[in-house]
């Protein structure tokens, strides 16, 4: 998997973290802890990760390459604006 997907579902994850905070659906300890380790690890997806998110993730839009969808089972969905670096 290239290294800038793996950047951006670490992205979608801890923007995942933050609306549910923000919807009440998780605890604020949890969800700053998990942005936080986001934000912080060298290897962000492990193989635990990927069975997470092939069990969650519907599907997941690339619609430009800065623009990136991932629409979740339950039906949500959550949007990013990436900017890559070179």
């Amino acid at each position: 998997m290239p290294d800038e997907l793996i950047h951006a579902l670490a992205r979608v994850k801890a923007a995942s973290a933050r609306t549910n905070l923000e919807l009440g659906l998780l605890p604020e300890a949890k969800a700053l802890a998990i942005m936080a380790a986001l934000n912080t690890r060298e290897t962000l997806l492990t193989e635990s990760d990927e069975q997470l998110w092939r069990a969650t993730v519907e599907r997941i839009i690339v619609y430009s390459e800065n623009d990136v969808a991932v629409h979740f089972r339950d039906g949500r969905s959550v949007s990013v604006s990436l900017i890559l670096k070179p």
